[in-house]
C-alpha cells in the first residue's frame, strides 16, 4: 500500500504479483468485481492473499492459484475468492476471481488458507 498504510480493512487495497525473477508488478484482474455488481476496485478491500502450496506445469507454462478476501458481495461482508495466475516464462496472465461458494456467507472470511486434505472413502 502507498505511504506504508495497511491493507487490512482498507477499501483501497488491491492484490499485485511480481515475477519471481523480479520486474514490474502485475495487477490481478481478479481485483475487479463483475461489472453487473456496480462495484469497482479500488473500493472492495482486496486483501490477505495466500498462494496455493503447489504450482502445476504444462505446455511450457506454470499455473499458480491465489486466494484472497474481498467485500465485493452485496452484504459487503469479507468473503474468499480464488484466481489463477499463469506464467509463460516471459509474462504473467491473470484472470477474474471465482467465489468460493462453500463458506458461510454471513461470516467475515478474511484469512484464506491452503492445506492438503485427506478424503476417506
Amino acid at each position: 500500500m502507498p505511504g506504508g498504510s495497511s491493507s487490512y480493512a482498507n477499501p483501497a487495497a488491491e492484490v499485485y504479483v511480481i515475477p519471481a525473477g523480479g520486474g514490474t508488478r502485475v495487477r490481478l484482474g481478479a481485483n475487479d468485481p463483475p461489472t453487473c455488481t456496480g462495484k469497482m476496485s479500488p473500493g472492495v478491500e482486496n486483501s490477505w492473499p495466500k498462494w496455493a502450496p503447489d504450482a502445476s506445469a504444462a505446455n511450457n507454462k506454470t499455473y499458480y492459484w491465489l486466494t484472497f478476501s474481498s467485500i465485493r458481495d452485496t452484504a459487503a461482508i469479507p468473503q474468499l475468492y480464488v484466481t489463477p495466475v499463469v506464467d509463460d516464462g516471459t509474462s504473467l496472465t491473470t484472470y477474474p476471481a471465482l467465489y468460493l461458494w462453500n463458506q458461510p456467507d454471513d461470516e467475515h472470511n478474511h484469512t484464506p488458507a491452503w492445506d492438503y486434505f485427506q478424503i476417506v472413502q
